[in-house]
């Protein structure tokens, strides 16, 4: 669209105030032919002629105007192995995607002269262009945005840039990559990791350990890292998690603004494309930005089948609605038959539930009246029963209900276990509002906590919120009760954490309520908290993605494995030179090699 021939971009566009003369000499020729008796012929041609020239202009002006546009800046971008894979196969196999660029050509260089003449700003566009194409897009434009670096009008210098592709042949033989290491990307060696058998210290991750990540699956370490003594920052989500990590350590960041124009009555919640920022570009983006930046949430985490002394769904509801009293007795008091017949349903054959007390609703958990173990053992002693055990030995004997907890086995057990056991405490003390949206009260700090911790390694949102509570005394004074806590949740698939029959129903029909789960989620603050020894690791899977704390979201890439990947995809031989020697780069090479 620009001509080839020198021009000074930040000229005015006098092409632009000639268009708009010929336009004036086409209403001036249209005026004078509706008006005058001329014969028709001379003012076709005129008018063929003013629009033939009013348009050349246009196209002169609008190269201008692409040009002075591009030299604003362009971000950088990023691209996943899969996207990079689709390049290839592109071109064929033939060639290796290089990027984004232009030929450079005399005229390249001249602006380059001209620009550095003067002052790089006066190129980008005025401030009420460079207003509207920001609401259009979402992108900020200019030399300051973090995540622009170096001259920021080099890749404007084309008005335009386009794939690279570099034939195989004139790679053979001549092709050098240089590049350093040690460059960021940490997390301190005090940060956890999740892996498919728990959770781990960064410090102690070595090169073939399995992470988990956000798909659900895992991926080996390929690389690890140290990165010395450096700057930590901690970053805070919405519903109360938080991770630390350096200011060079990548995210994968989610942003609405960043799918285009708003259009009314159309979500742009969860469309726009993700963009790679590091930790200290994500700070300046907040500092003048009040739009929400997001980060992805997992899918549920897989985690080993646990051996569980007591059915997680039972544990769950002896939690929310169970008296673990003195003398080990097991009540549970709940009007819900649908819950009841699902708790006996779970119970081992020797144990059943059954109605005790005053109240129809009162249940007690013994052992059943047909149980031939029942009273005194033929060796002496008593039958004990493997619940009122299993509750001591899980620690839960005796505990009140601000006392109550869920035990780590079953926090850390697979998908299902912990879907029972939290499925458990929402058909007991959870609730479906009136607006469907999912609540779990307790008056248990810890087990608000433990529920909390569930839902995130479920996929979920949580956030907790507490009340002080208050009651009369037998004088009749008000006076300060244990404060109420209140898990508010939100899940992709919400049906998915509730059993019972009456909430069910609640939730039945579209999801056409706001899900904070289904957009990600947002970060509310980044701060510097300390200098500490830190490394980085390196896996092998396709969004480069990996679990941290509190099931966070982490990215960690690097350009080396896209271009040897690309090359090994085409069968060509990679070798590998490392100077330094303090990274383990053939780990990389040979994960590429059995990607391929």
């Amino acid at each position: 669209m620009l001509l080839r021939q020198f021009e000074m971009p930040w000229r005015t566009v006098y092409e632009a105030y000639a268009a708009a003369a010929w336009a004036l000499c086409l209403v001036g020729l249209g005026y004078a032919w509706y008006t005058t008796p001329f014969p028709d012929l001379p003012f076709y041609y005129l008018g063929a002629a003013a629009t033939a020239f009013m348009f050349f202009n246009l196209w002169r002006a609008w190269g201008i105007w692409q040009l002075k546009w591009s030299l604003g800046g362009k971000g950088i971008s990023f691209i996943t192995d899969s996207e990079l894979k689709e390049k290839v196969e592109v071109a064929g196999g033939e060639s290796l995607w290089f990027g984004k660029g232009f030929d450079w050509t005399p005229v390249h260089t001249q602006r380059v002269y001209e620009i550095k003449r003067a002052d790089p700003e006066q190129f980008y566009p005025p401030p009420a262009i460079m207003w509207i194409v920001e609401q259009w897009t979402g992108d900020k434009v200019g030399a300051n945005t973090p995540e622009y670096i170096g001259a920021p009008w080099i890749h404007g210098l084309n008005g335009g840039e386009e794939n690279l592709y570099v034939p195989i042949q004139n790679l053979i033989g001549n092709t050098l990559l240089v590049g350093t290491t040690r460059c960021g990307k940490a997390q301190p060696l005090d940060a956890k990791v999740h892996t498919p058998t728990g959770w781990r210290l960064m410090g102690g991750m070595k090169v073939g350990d399995t992470v988990s990540t956000p798909d659900g699956a895992g991926a080996k370490i390929v690389g690890v890292f140290p990165q010395g003594r450096i700057p930590i920052y901690r970053i805070t989500f919405a519903d109360g998690r938080s991770a630390e990590a350096c200011g060079e350590h990548l995210w994968e960041i989610h942003h609405k603004h960043w799918h285009g124009k708003y259009k009314p009555g159309v979500s742009r919640a969860g469309k726009a494309a993700p963009r790679i920022l590091t930790t200290l570009q994500l700070m300046e983006q907040m500092a003048r930005n009040k739009g929400t930046f997001k980060v992805r949430l997992p899918e549920m985490v897989e985690k080993p089948k646990a051996d569980l002394a007591i059915d997680p769904y039972v544990l769950g509801c002896f939690l929310g609605d169970g008296l673990l009293g003195k003398g080990m007795r097991l009540t549970f008091c709940n009007e819900a038959l649908d819950v009841i017949d699902r708790i006996r349903a779970r119970l081992p054959e020797q144990l059943a539930l059954l109605q005790r007390g005053p109240r129809p609703i009162d249940y007690s958990l013994q052992f059943s009246p047909e149980h031939s173990k029942v009273g005194r053992l033929p060796g002496g002693g008593y039958s004990t029963n493997p619940y009122k055990a299993a509750f001591k030995s899980l620690g839960l004997n005796e505990c009140r209900a601000w006392e109550k907890f869920i035990p780590s086995v079953y926090k850390e057990a697979s998908v299902d276990q912990r879907l029972e056991v939290l499925r458990g405490l929402m058909d007991t003390d959870g609730e479906v509002s009136a607006g469907r949206r999912l609540n779990f009260y307790t008056s248990s700090p810890q087990l608000a906590a433990d529920v909390q911790e569930l839902v995130w390694s479920l996929g979920g949102y949580a956030k907790i919120h507490d009340k002080q509570t208050h009651y009369v005394d037998a004088h009749g004074k008000k006076k300060a009760g244990r404060p109420s806590y209140r898990v508010a949740i939100s899940h992709p698939n919400p049906r998915l954490l509730v059993t019972h029959e009456a909430r069910l129903a609640r939730l039945a029909g579209p999801d056409t309520f706001r899900n904070k789960s289904s957009s990600g989620l947002a970060i509310t603050s980044i701060e510097y908290v300390r200098d500490a020894e830190a490394q980085c690791i390196a896996i092998d899977h396709h969004d480069h993605l990996y679990i941290t704390d509190n099931y966070v979201v982490t990215h960690n890439t690097r350009f080396l494995e896209l271009i040897a990947g690309m090359a090994i995809e085409l069968g060509y031989t990679v070798i590998s030179i490392d100077p330094k020697g303090d990274g383990p780069y053939d780990q990389s090479l040979i994960a590429a090699c059995k990607k391929a």
